[in-house]
Parts: structure tokens; C-alpha cells; sequence
């Protein structure tokens, strides 16, 4: 495996002890639509399934039996790529948290970063029960959880409760919480660079029009390393879009008309 795959990405995954490793909310209270239909889950529930979800595996993509139907991740092992650690009840927004760990020999890994949407497996105990929250018809509510494992979706699916409404792999647990953490690291690069630290970044500043970035290797290490990844079919992110944008523009800069004014600010020579 290249470990540099997930290195050059910018998002939740970090590379700690020999783990991969992302914050995630799995699921929270509200309509959830399963393979029983749109289901009312509620926060009692979600935190009574809290001690049961430490260590469970982790997949790739929910399993399915030759049938079509799914099967528990106990028939098929070869879907597991890693487990949930440290599963906790958040009261505040009645969610379950949880770190996922996947190992870094796992060959699948470099799959991973441009993920976010989670789907948990379990097994249910329900009951029909029609009416509405949050002005949503349910059909059914479930009165008792079993984890079956925890599946990150592929690129294109969306989980029952999905990254939009507030659940799967996220850097902190809201966006407000991601916002301040770039508006942090931002300050910190504007910082050293009105000290001087970063002369080279500044020049790139000015060039280009936009912040530089806080990664110590230069751009074309990290376009190296992002070529130099196992799986070629995996689709760049958006840094990687930018820093190829960015190198191109270099090898031959515009000289008139819009092109120019919209690459390079007024001003710049």
C-alpha cells in the first residue's frame, strides 16, 4: 500500500499508532428509512445501544448474500475493513458517536478519503406505530437495537441518516466546529507569514490569489505522491484538482484579456 494516498488528502483521517483513524457520528434521533420502511428512532433507543458498538466491524459497503438480500458482516468477513472504537452517547444532539479504526496494511484504505456517508447494520425490534416528527410521516418504531457492524457507503450512496442531516465521517462534531478549525489554521498561516516565516508561501500568495496551503511538502511532492497511488481509477480530490490547476498555470501564464485578469489579480505583475 502507498501510505501517501491518504496523506495528501485534506479531510477527517489521520494516520496514528498504525491506525487510520476518523471521527463519525452513526446515527441520531429521527426518521430513518431502512429496509422496514421510514422508522422513528429515538434518542432513548440510540443511547441504550451505546455499550454494544465498541469493537464491532467496520465494512466497506454493506454485505449482501448471493440472493441479493443482506446478510450479517458474520457471513461475510471480507467485507470488514476495521472496527468502532470508543462509542459514546452525545445527549445534546441525541446521537452515537464513535472513532473508526482502520488499520493501515488494509489494502482497501486508499478508498477511504474521499468517504463520508455511513449506514449502520443492525438488527431491530419494531413496532407499527404511524405519525410524524419534525414533519415527517413514520411508519414503525424501533424499540430495541442490535449492531451488526457499521458500513462506510461508496462513492454515490447515502446512508438512512445521512452526512447532510448531521450524521457520518466528519472532521468535529458540526460543521460550525470544521468552520473554526479552518478559520484556526488559516490565522496560524497568515501569522507566519507576517513574520516572515514563509517568504516562499507569500510569493505563491500573491501569484495566485488564494491562501497557501499548511502542508510542508511542496506542491509537486504532493502531486507526485497522489500519481504514485496503487488505485488509479480513484477520482482526485478537490486539493489535488487545485494544485494540478495551479502547476499548469505556472508553465505558461496568460498575457491578455480575461484569462489573465481572472488568474492573476489586479496588480500582480
Amino acid at each position: 500500500m502507498n501510505r501517501q494516498c491518504l496523506k495528501v488528502l485534506s479531510g477527517p483521517w489521520e494516520l496514528v499508532g498504525g491506525f487510520y483513524q476518523a471521527q463519525c457520528i452513526m446515527i441520531k434521533e429521527g426518521i430513518l428509512a431502512g429496509s422496514d420502511g421510514p422508522q422513528f428512532w429515538s434518542g432513548e433507543v440510540i443511547k441504550a445501544m451505546e455499550g454494544l458498538w465498541a469493537g464491532t466491524p467496520v465494512a466497506l459497503g454493506h454485505p449482501y448474500g448471493s440472493n441479493g438480500k443482506p446478510v450479517s458482516i458474520k457471513a461475510a468477513p471480507n467485507h470488514v475493513i476495521g472496527t468502532v472504537s470508543n462509542p459514546r452517547y452525545d445527549p445534546a444532539t441525541k446521537s452515537l458517536r464513535a472513532v473508526i479504526k482502520v488499520p493501515e496494511g488494509v489494502w482497501r484504505v486508499n478508498q477511504l478519503g474521499n468517504l463520508r456517508e455511513v449506514s449502520v447494520g443492525v438488527f431491530t425490534d419494531s413496532i407499527v406505530d404511524n405519525g410524524w416528527h419534525n414533519g415527517k410521516r413514520f411508519i414503525g418504531r424501533t424499540r430495541r437495537a442490535v449492531p451488526d457492524h457499521l458500513a462506510i457507503l461508496p462513492e454515490g450512496q447515502v446512508g438512512a441518516c445521512s452526512w447532510e442531516s448531521g450524521c457520518g465521517v466528519r472532521v468535529h462534531a458540526s460543521e460550525l466546529d470544521e468552520l473554526k478549525q479552518l478559520a484556526t489554521m488559516a490565522m496560524a498561516n497568515l501569522a507566519d507569514i507576517l513574520k516572515g516565516k514563509r517568504s516562499d508561501y507569500m510569493r505563491d500568495h500573491r501569484e495566485m490569489g488564494y491562501f497557501p496551503s499548511v502542508n510542508e511538502e511542496t506542491d509537486e511532492q504532493i502531486l507526485a505522491n497522489w500519481e504514485n497511488c496503487t488505485n488509479p481509477n480513484m477520482l482526485p480530490p478537490p486539493e489535488i484538482t487545485a494544485l494540478r490547476a495551479k502547476h499548469e498555470s505556472r508553465q505558461q501564464k496568460p498575457s491578455t484579456g480575461h484569462a489573465a485578469a481572472a488568474m492573476y489579480p489586479p496588480g500582480v505583475e
